[in-house]
């Protein structure tokens, strides 16, 4: 059986919610909220995740915080969930379902609704995410849409993935430590290539891309579809909630306070000083001078010749200049210079970075300029882009020029690769759609800091149902389908006048910018 720290108990009431979140305002009602009467408070709701969902069979939960009696066990940035012969099902954010099959072991390394990162040591996991069922948008603004979507960074074994689209994926890890990932539906980047379907693997490094049109599924295939239509079924089971026939005749409300989106801009730190810590996550430090290696915040001020460094799955942003946006990927390290000028110079010595020059109405003679290096090698950029720069070794390094420019010697214009080995250096032309995890990874950053999101594009809840003791979800303003099939008919609107949410059953709604 599986121990006391990983059962999940049927309810027998309804959840209440988190303080702060579904409060009655009743000094804070609407003409037209008046007419219907009194508005009652609706239970149920959470809007953070992070619990174990569902559970058959044997394993534990290596948590932070024990479940207490009749409670879903909740989880933590650094639980660990390891299944013998059982199967468990854990919701992240509202929407982000994580099903795990027998004898696998994942680590929940960051639950934040922005920042989601799960590493998968050994075994097999399938992420769900309901796909929006609405009208098919031109493609810029979908790809503008897709900046703002929560991605999920997956780190296995073998590399990382980034998931950064609604749908399906399933994880496999052999036991070479071979790494695997097959897209059902969506979008996944891995070791320079955007898998759309068909399947990805990564062994030493290398990827190789082949068709799944033979895939046969298995028993955890089949457990994960049966789950969905499970999941599915439980949220067209809330139309005949009394809560929901209440909310449609307009009796009822939610308040929704959303204290992450106050959290999350802490995370998103725009200063108009140099050499400013923005995101930061954990395992990420900083030494001054002769001082002892000690933890990087967000908000630190850098000075003249701090060194910084990441663990191995630790990531960083900072601001050499307020438009220039330096993002550090696990296992880097930089030197970080200032000359009397307030000139900022960047030595990469290890690991990998990626640079975000933002566009400004000052002319380039006159805008920021940083000198970024490895090896010895050193370039000047002054010009809006996206760069990359990889170090290898102490003799082999390429920096990476998506868009912009920069100046060594010459100038180096967009869409070149430029690789040093020692004192060579050659020149080739780069494939500017070849995109990996890190690369994904900073660019959401980079959207969420120059861009306000529109949180209504994925907004969505996760409801207790009382009847079936499991949380499924309640989608907000658009209609949503699982990858597998299936509609999450039962769904809310945002009334923008009070910011109480209320249903809108059936009804398709239309994108709004």
């Amino acid at each position: 059986m599986i121990s006391a720290c990983l059962k999940v108990a049927v309810f027998a009431g309804v959840l209440a919610l988190a303080t702060g979140f579904a409060s009655i305002t009743k000094a804070q009602t609407t003409p037209a909220e008046n007419e219907t009467g009194p508005s009652l408070p609706i239970k149920g709701f959470e809007k953070r995740g992070g619990f174990v969902n569902f559970v058959s069979g044997g394993g534990r939960c290596l948590c932070a915080v024990q479940a207490e009696a009749g409670a879903k066990q909740a989880l933590t940035n650094g639980d660990t969930i390891e299944l013998d012969e059982g199967r468990a099902e854990l919701i992240l954010s509202p929407g982000y379902y994580v099903r795990l099959a027998a004898h696998t072991t994942a680590r929940l390394l960051d639950l934040s609704r922005d920042n989601l990162k799960i590493e998968i040591r050994k075994g097999s996991a399938i992420v769900e995410i309901p796909v929006e069922d609405g009208v098919q948008l031109q493609p810029w603004i979908q790809d503008l849409k897709d900046k703002f979507f929560n991605i999920v960074t997956v780190i296995t074994p073998g590399g990382e993935y980034a998931i950064f689209r609604a749908g399906g994926y399933r994880f496999d890890i052999t036991a070479n430590h071979e790494s695997r990932v097959r897209v059902i539906k969506g979008a996944v980047a891995v070791g320079g290539h955007i898998v759309k379907d068909g399947t990805a693997s990564i062994m030493a490094g290398a990827v190789s891309l082949s068709s799944d049109e033979k895939y046969v599924d298995d028993v955890f295939d089949k457990w994960s579809r049966e789950r969905a239509a499970a999941l599915i079924q439980s949220n067209k089971s809330l139309k005949q909630s009394d809560w929901y026939k209440e909310m449609e005749r307009g009796h009822a409300y939610l308040d929704v306070l959303d204290v992450d989106a106050a959290e999350g801009a802490s995370r998103h730190v725009v200063s108009a000083l140099n050499g400013v810590a923005g995101f930061v996550e954990s395992g990420v430090s900083i030494k001054s001078g002769a001082a002892d290696w000690r933890e990087l915040k967000s908000n630190a001020q850098l000075s003249d010749g701090d060194l910084l460094r990441t663990g191995p799955n630790s990531r960083a942003e900072i601001s050499p200049y307020p438009d220039f946006s330096l993002y550090l990927n696990g296992n880097t390290e930089i030197s970080y210079r200032v000359d009397a000028d307030e000139n900022v110079s960047i030595d990469v010595l290890k690991g990998s970075t990626a640079l975000f020059v933002s566009e400004t109405k000052l002319k380039r003679a006159e805008r920021n300029a940083l000198k970024l290096s490895a090896n010895k090698t050193e370039y000047t950029i002054n010009a809006s882009g996206y760069y990359r720069l990889n170090v290898f070794s102490s003799d082999e390094a390429e920096l990476l020029i998506y868009s912009g420019s920069v100046l060594s010697g010459s100038e180096i214009g967009s869409g070149k690769r430029i690789i040093m080995r020692g004192a060579n250096r050659v020149t080739a032309s780069l494939d500017k759609d070849s995109r990996d995890s890190f690369d994904v990874w900073s660019g959401h950053r980079t959207a969420r800091t120059l861009y306000t999101p529109l949180k209504k594009w994925y907004a969505g809840l996760w409801f207790l149902n009382p009847e079936t003791g499991e949380y499924t979800f309640v989608p907000g303003e658009r209609v949503c389908k699982s990858p597998y099939g299936g509609s999450y008919s039962t769904s809310y609107s945002l009334s923008h006048t009070s910011q109480r949410v209320r249903p809108a059953g059936n009804r398709r709604q239309p994108d709004r910018f």
